[in-house]
């Protein structure tokens, strides 16, 4: 990976404006159309995209796609410290009729998907 994209990354944690420039550096690194980045709980989801993936996520967000069906709750739940293909928590079959495939993502011809989930410690009082 290059070091200086790692360090853009980096960069982004102080200045959080460049992480859809760094975003689309990460797309173009994928061979993707766009890529994502989202900081959620239950009750909150701040995110921020690409700029040709921006139009897309902020209507996933806004129609609350992000916690419909088993796609997300699966990735949390297999606790893995890297990145998973949709293909390694679900099988196509189940891919068709999951809602963010099916009624969502299909729509705007997504089609497959790469994500990661990095678990926050608990906060202390």
């Amino acid at each position: 990976m290059d070091p200086q994209l790692i360090d853009r990354i980096y960069e982004c944690s102080f200045v959080p404006e460049l992480w859809p420039k760094v975003l689309h550096e990460t797309a173009q690194l994928a061979e993707s159309t766009a890529a994502s980045l989202f900081v959620t709980n239950p009750a909150v989801t701040s995110w921020t995209a690409s700029e040709t993936g921006y139009g897309i996520t902020d209507k996933f967000v806004q129609e609350g796609w992000f916690w419909r069906g088993q796609t997300v709750s699966r990735l949390h739940s297999r606790r893995h410290a890297g990145f998973l293909r949709d293909i390694d928590i679900q099988s196509t079959d189940e891919m068709a009729v999951e809602p963010i495939y099916r009624d969502m993502w299909s729509l705007y011809g997504i089609g497959w998907a790469v994500g990661t989930v990095i678990r926050s410690p608990p906060r202390r009082s």
